[in-house]
């Protein structure tokens, strides 16, 4: 009798496995089209998620190794704070979490949720150093995330999430959204990684991108401010830039001079095209008058 039930239960789970093929294999229709749903405990369910919850149930108690195709669905779907959740709910650990973020269908959102993620035990241990006595500990990241979603303005709410608990990775979350600019996820994250809080009641906002760039320049502090370029602004002229003072200041000739003629062929096409943030030029000047 045993036997019977072990059979049967092996073969609803190999129903159930077809069954979330079949409903993941739908992702390809029309987007407008509402997702489908069932009804547990009198309550609507993405019939997805409840097959797929249903199915690892049985793979646990069958000992078979968890399926991960449905979060590998919502990754392709770019649906990054789905995928962090159901990431988050079922206990997937950092190195996992980063491997199915591979799925990711956008290019710029995958190198993102990439960031993010390996900089969140860096960004915790240093947040917690550097914070007062008095201060809370940081939240939890995807109940933070997960907050942001219920807001009018997501992307807002995380810069100012940002701001309090002095997290610089919420800026590059923040990025994702399009009711901030680059700009403003550059100018947080460049003021809650490199300012102090000793300023007394320091605000990333109230500082301008020049401000920030001749306090790091003046301190040849270029590497906070490569990286952060490298996350918001990858290959521009500014950023190239950057790279050629590090290099000179080091004494690295050779790649400075490198640096400083890839930098003169983007500024001329740059010039003869699309125009850089208007930040950028200026900044390029006091970046090399504070360095001197």
């Amino acid at each position: 009798a045993l036997g019977a039930q072990n059979a049967g239960a092996s073969q609803l789970r190999e129903m159930l496995a077809d069954l979330l093929g079949g409903l993941l294999r739908a992702e390809n229709r029309n987007e407008e089209e509402d997702d489908d749903v069932i009804e547990v405990d009198g309550s609507p369910t993405d019939a997805r998620v409840a097959t797929w919850v249903l199915l690892n149930a049985l793979n646990e108690v069958f000992g078979r190794p968890r399926d991960e195709s449905y979060v590998a669905y919502l990754a392709r779907g770019n649906d990054w704070v789905r995928f962090l959740a159901e990431c988050e709910r079922h206990g997937y650990t950092l190195r996992e979490v980063l491997g199915l973020a591979g799925h990711f269908g956008r290019k710029e959102l995958r190198c993102h949720v990439e960031r993010a993620l390996l900089s969140t035990r860096e960004a915790e241990d240093g947040a917690l150093e550097d914070r007062p006595e008095d201060q809370k500990p940081l939240p939890e990241l995807f109940a933070l995330v997960s907050e942001s979603e219920r807001q009018p303005l997501p992307g807002k709410f995380l810069l100012e999430s940002c701001v309090r608990w002095r997290w610089p990775f919420l800026a590059v979350l923040s990025s994702c959204h399009d009711d901030v600019t680059k700009t403003a996820c550059f100018q947080h994250w460049l003021g809650s990684t490199c300012l102090p809080t000793s300023e007394g009641g320091f605000e990333p906002q109230q500082h301008s991108i020049p401000y920030l760039v001749t306090a790091l320049c003046g301190r040849r502090c270029y590497l906070p401010l490569i990286r952060g370029g490298e996350t918001f602004f990858p290959k521009s002229v500014f950023v190239t830039f950057l790279y050629f003072l590090h290099s000179f200041m080091q004494l690295r000739l050779l790649d400075a001079e490198a640096y400083l003629e890839k930098f003169k062929r983007m500024a001329e096409s740059s010039a003869a095209g699309a125009a850089d943030e208007d930040w950028m030029a200026s900044s390029t000047v006091l970046a090399l008058e504070s360095s001197l």
